[in-house]
């Protein structure tokens, strides 16, 4: 992750992994409050994350509000398929481009 003005500047790695639901809520919420402290952009690379629930994307949009008051936004990059989908439908595509395919 990166906290920076440069919203096309590239992730580094992120210590989000595996799956990001309800019973990591609390923590989640934590990391990223402290990621996100006096910076407008934040970047999260998403690449070792499995799945994602509505808790988990609830937060991120808190994350995402917070960010755009002071002109900033959240970018993921790295997101596979599946977490690509639930952010489709949770109506937080823009986030990040277009998901990878997952392949059976």
């Amino acid at each position: 992750m990166v906290r920076n003005n440069e919203q096309d500047a590239p992730c580094p790695a992120s210590p989000l992994r595996g799956v990001l639901d309800v019973s990591v809520a609390l923590d989640l919420q934590r990391t990223l409050l402290s990621l996100a402290d006096g910076s407008p952009n934040l970047c999260l690379d998403f690449t070792e994350v499995t799945e994602i629930d509505a808790s988990a994307v609830q937060l991120l949009a808190a994350l995402e509000l917070e960010l755009g008051r002071s002109g900033g936004r959240l970018r993921l990059t790295g997101v596979s398929g599946e977490v690509g989908a639930t952010l489709s439908r949770a109506g937080c595509g823009s986030w990040s481009p277009p998901a990878r395919e997952v392949q059976p």
